[in-house]
């Protein structure tokens, strides 16, 4: 089974965005990735300097993690505006 964590940057980001998306944001990692036997199949690895790190998407956020020792641990949530298709 797999924990989550969250470091210092993950919870100032938490904190400071609207109550209400920050408790959805929690409730998605608990209830997809904090039981599963293999929390990758959620995921996008990322490429680069950051392979060991991966990437899950909830909505409009971007969540990055890296998954240490049975660990699944947040470092930064990322708000991504839709890309406009008009022009």
């Amino acid at each position: 089974m797999w924990v989550i964590k969250f470091s210092q940057s993950a919870k100032d980001q938490l904190l400071a965005m609207d109550r209400t998306i920050a408790s959805l944001i929690v409730g998605y990692l608990k209830m997809n990735l904090e039981n599963q036997k293999d929390p990758r199949r959620f995921g996008v690895p990322l490429k680069g300097k950051r392979q060991d790190q991966w990437r899950y998407s909830f909505g409009d956020y971007r969540i990055l993690c890296s998954l240490e020792n049975m660990a699944i641990i947040v470092f930064a949530i990322n708000h991504s505006q839709p890309l406009s298709i008009h022009k």
